[in-house]
């Protein structure tokens, strides 16, 4: 397999406190030798595996925009992607068994995913600070819109930090807690 790749961004800067970021992309993935000629057991995930010899390469298109914010006491991120997949390589359950494991099949289609990923960062004073974060990606098919398998589910981390400089016997100290969230997929 072969393919030609190319990857181009921009980050403008229109003051000091705000940043704005583009890209495009195009990536390509070669079928692995287990996704061609796969046929038999896989224990390691309780599964029985069938590849396709007829496997053609992926190809992608990826385009993500961005902006950020950086105050003294506050720094915000917000980002997204759209990430348009040729002959996308999945594993889809059949829903038969194969001697007694559930039967997988390596196959292709046309797909798309998208995502997005939001941060926020305050420094409530010189000793506390609070951060949240929050993403998700949706795969589908681009032909009917249903939802690819083993997709990440969306995410939400909270946490929240001590810290000083007036510990005697360390250069500087801290103490972080963290919560993740983690909904269905």
């Amino acid at each position: 397999w072969s393919s030609s790749i190319g990857h181009g961004g921009i980050v403008f800067s229109p003051t000091a406190a705000l940043t704005l970021t583009g890209g495009i992309g195009m990536g390509f993935r070669a079928p692995t030798l287990f996704d061609l000629y796969s046929n038999g057991p896989h224990l390691a995930e309780n599964r029985y595996e069938v590849g396709d010899p007829n496997m053609k390469q992926e190809t992608s298109v990826d385009v993500d925009a961005g902006v950020r914010w950086s105050g003294a006491r506050v720094r915000a991120d917000l980002s997204a992607f759209r990430n348009r997949i040729d002959d996308f390589i999945y594993l889809r359950n059949t829903g038969t068994q194969t001697n007694g494991l559930d039967r997988y099949q390596h196959e292709q289609v046309d797909a798309q995913t998208t995502g997005a990923e939001v941060s926020l960062e305050a420094e409530l004073s010189k000793l506390v600070s609070l951060r949240a974060q929050h993403d998700f990606v949706r795969g589908e098919r681009r032909a009917d819109g249903t939802a690819l398998p083993l997709m990440p589910a969306p995410r939400t981390v909270v946490g929240g930090e001590l810290h000083s400089n007036q510990i005697g016997w360390a250069h500087r100290a801290s103490l972080g807690v963290e919560l993740e969230l983690v909904a269905e997929q």
